[in-house]
């Protein structure tokens, strides 16, 4: 894939209409917009950083695997 073509990687349930991407893939480079450790049931902040923590990195693997990619490929 050229670098210049760019694949928008939005992951299923996303409200729609939203001004951003889940991420996008550039060449072989996926960008990870901002996420947040929020609690995906409640959409609010969890009371201990731990479940904040685990949060955030089931969103990294939801937008990974999107993408078709794995925790393996993230740095």
């Amino acid at each position: 894939m050229p670098a210049s073509i760019r694949r928008y990687i939005n992951l299923p349930n996303r409200p729609a209409g939203l001004p951003f991407s889940d991420a996008v893939l550039v060449g072989n480079t996926l960008y990870i917009s901002g996420r947040i450790g929020l609690d995906p049931a409640t959409g609010n902040a969890p009371e201990s950083i731990d479940a904040e923590i685990d949060f955030l990195f089931g969103g990294f693997q939801s937008v990974l695997r999107e993408a078709g990619m794995a925790m393996d490929d993230l740095v």
